[in-house]
């Protein structure tokens, strides 16, 4: 049995064997690999102004001036207040009370048609336009007959004018026109309301109807029904509740709170007087609203809705004795607020008001400074509810190369339209305009004006910093160096660029010239053939400036040599097999010293001396224990 064990040690001779083939094998492999090496030369630089910034910019330039941007409700910067426009149109209605104005969107203005002078010139019935601070008569063909007290909104159902009923000092009207590209129809529905006038009449947002409510019928009888029309049509409603008969009630959809809002109106009756109730309308539900403060009882108030603040704006109107009111209310989430204002307008009944929302502002015209039954002063004045004038600039890029373009952008808010912007950039260089470009000619820092100039003459101004600096050159620095470096192919070679002048930060971009590239100011690549090179840096600053520098690397046979340490990224990964080889080697010699190591912790097996030599002691296996112990060998013969 012993003798049988003595083939192990030499399998485990050859594992050992077969071990140092291995590795000399791979030595073998990397003797017979292509080699090659690599000289650099002189490097020199350049710059250039690209059409377009650098597509691979790792980081984000420097933060510039924000803008003023538009945004929802509320959109004012400055608390608002009233500015006379009057002066701004050569052209004006002529002085009425109880005209009605309404924004066209189709058009892109303000229409005011008819009213009444107040005096025995009797109602009219002209058509006129606003739009940028001018007034426009305009000249339809057709056109309702002279009136006051008449219904009129803007209908986005059908994309009109709606304008219902009125009075004109004898007649009472019952019919309804749309307007539309400067042109009044005539729409005779197939039923309508009864005639009236002084009823309210808004568009409600959250039913998406016409809301018509109230007014004086021909027996001169404040009406309390509610009427609906839409795509043409009107029907009656039948709400379980109302607010009861009320002549001239302010009325507007409230776009924040998304129903109808109903405030004040007179009951026509010297018991009842003047109302300062306050009604909601929505889901073709009147329900009353009780907010801890309400305006003083009035009625025609001036009512509109403001998107610039997000609320309904109350203005004037009249109490139970005709004596016109001067305050100034703002309604939002429920609740009422009376506003003071820099520039009153005084008491006012009867004026007629549209929000402009081209120009940012709640426009208002006409009216009576004082109603009575013997004294009726009507005006002619208008006037804009808007924030002041304010005004903001920003340069991008704020810190720029010489040479590069700079894009300027300026914006207005409030004020009265249009504005005019004007430009220094504080190198006794000007332009105008919302959005020009300047390019600087020297270096240094310069101070940015920006004005802006409302139709009133009214100014703004800010101002900011732009910094020039030099343009940027690019250097390329190797190692190996220097230049006279041999290496074999396959070697790697460290690059590092460097920037001087520009404006950080700055993107690296690499053409190893063998039609591999990198990025990165530190990057190292391997080149798998012998030739001649050119390694090309371009370098992009944070204002779009590039700037390019050359290396010119020459790969020949020689002694391997890899330049120690490779920062960056590198363009490619010769070394794979080696790497592969290098495992393998690694496993079959951690596998041979596995084995010579168990190899000199085994037990003696008694091998056979030479003869003549005494043998090693017997040690029987496991197996043999208790067994009877062998012969002794013969004596040695003499």
């Amino acid at each position: 049995m012993g003798r049988m064990a003595r083939p192990l040690p030499k399998a485990r001779n050859r594992i050992a064997e077969y071990a140092v083939m291995s590795l000399v094998l791979f030595v073998g492999i990397l003797a017979v690999l292509p080699v090659g090496g690599l000289r650099v030369g002189a490097s020199h630089t350049s710059s250039e102004t690209p059409g377009s910034p650098h597509s691979d910019l790792r980081a984000s330039s420097a933060s510039a001036h924000s803008l003023l941007a538009p945004t929802d409700a509320p959109r004012l910067v400055a608390a608002p207040s009233w500015w006379n426009i009057t002066t701004l149109s050569a052209a004006m209605p002529a002085p009425r009370i109880l005209g009605t104005m309404v924004w066209d969107p189709a058009d892109n203005y303000s229409v005011l048609f008819g009213g009444a002078s107040g005096t025995s010139a009797g109602e009219f019935g002209d058509t006129w336009s606003f739009r940028n601070g001018t007034w426009t008569q305009l000249s339809p063909s057709i056109h309702p007959l002279p009136r006051a007290f008449q219904a009129m909104a803007w209908d986005p159902i059908d994309n009109k004018v709606l304008l219902f009923g009125g009075f004109n000092g004898t007649a009472i009207y019952g019919d309804t026109w749309a307007f539309s590209h400067g042109q009044w129809t005539n729409i005779s529905p197939l039923s309508s309301p009864p005639a009236r006038y002084a009823a309210g009449l808004t568009y409600d947002g959250a039913d998406g109807e016409m809301l018509l409510y109230g007014g004086v019928n021909a027996s001169l009888f404040a009406q309390s029904d509610t009427w609906a029309f839409a795509h043409g049509t009107w029907s009656q409603l039948s709400p379980a509740t109302n607010p009861g008969p009320l002549v001239v009630p302010a009325m507007v959809y409230d776009a924040a709170d998304g129903y109808v809002l109903l405030e004040g109106g007179s009951h026509n009756d010297t018991n009842l007087g003047v109302t300062g109730a306050c009604w909601r309308f929505s889901g073709d539900v009147w329900t009353q609203l009780t907010p801890s403060t309400l305006p003083a009882p009035r009625l025609a108030g001036m009512v509109e809705y403001d998107p610039e603040t997000a609320s309904v704006l109350l203005l004037g109107g009249a109490n139970k004795t005709n004596a016109a009111y001067s305050d100034f209310w703002q309604f939002h989430a429920g609740a009422w607020n009376e506003i003071a204002t820099s520039t009153p307008l005084g008491a006012r009944f009867g004026s007629a008001v549209a929000y402009q929302p081209l120009a940012h502002y709640l426009l208002l015209t006409g009216g009576e400074l004082q109603f009575n039954a013997t004294h009726v002063i009507p005006t002619s004045d208008s006037w804009a509810y808007a924030s002041a004038l304010n005004v903001t600039g920003t340069a991008l890029p704020p810190t720029t190369d010489l040479g590069a373009k700079v894009r300027f952008s300026g914006q207005s808010a409030g004020g009265i339209g249009p504005v005019a912007l004007s430009w220094s950039f504080g190198d006794a260089s000007s332009a105008s305009g919302a959005a020009p470009n300047h390019t600087y000619v020297a270096m240094g820092s310069y101070t940015v004006h920006l004005n802006a100039t409302d139709a009133l003459g009214v100014h703004a101004t800010t101002m900011f910093t732009v910094s020039v600096n030099a343009r940027p050159t690019a250097a390329i620095t190797t190692s190996p160096s220097p230049a006279n470096v041999t290496v074999s192919a396959g070697g790697r070679v460290n690059f590092t660029g460097t920037a001087a002048g520009g404006t950080a930060p700055f993107t690296f971009g690499w053409s190893f010239g063998d039609g591999l590239t990198g990025t990165g100011n530190r990057t190292s690549h391997a080149y798998a053939a012998a030739g001649t090179f050119t390694v090309r840096l371009t370098l992009t600053d944070a204002a779009g400036v590039v700037a390019i520098s050359n290396a010119s690397v020459n790969v020949t046979a020689g002694t391997t040599h890899t330049p120690p340490g490779s920062g960056g990224s590198s363009s490619s990964t010769p070394y794979l097999l080696y790497g592969i080889l290098a495992a393998v080697v690694v496993a079959v010699a951690v596998a041979a010293a596995l084995l010579l190591s168990r190899r000199k912790r085994s037990p003696p097996t008694n091998p056979a001396g030479p003869p003549g030599y005494p043998q090693p002691p017997y040690y029987p296996p496991p197996s043999a224990v208790g067994a009877p112990p062998p012969p002794s060998p013969p004596p040695p013969t003499a």
